[in-house]
């Protein structure tokens, strides 16, 4: 989104692969990231690890989480997903759907 790079390079970079910021590590401070966003009923929010987008693209994952009938069936799906398809990495998924 910033252009900085495109969904093809990031996936290929070099250093894709390395954590920026976390909660804790040596540091003393913790430096918290906080994103805003106007959510709205339907919408599903995704937070995972490379584990599973190195293993599965974009596309399966939206139809993973598409077909799914809970956010718990969608997680399941993805992980198992990712371990099919090679599971290289730890894998990590939380899906969140947005209701009233």
């Amino acid at each position: 989104d910033s252009g900085r790079l495109m969904c093809d390079e990031a996936f290929l970079a070099k250093w894709r692969h390395v954590l920026w910021n976390c909660v804790g590590g040596s540091d003393r401070l913790v430096r918290p990231e906080v994103v805003r966003a106007d959510l709205e009923e339907g919408d599903v929010v995704l937070l995972c690890s490379d584990g599973l987008t190195g293993m599965i693209d974009d596309a399966e994952i939206a139809a993973i989480i598409s077909a799914a009938t809970t956010s718990q069936v969608a997680t399941q799906q993805l992980i198992e997903a990712a371990n099919r398809a090679g599971g290289t990495d730890n894998i990590s998924a939380i899906v969140c759907r947005v209701q009233k």
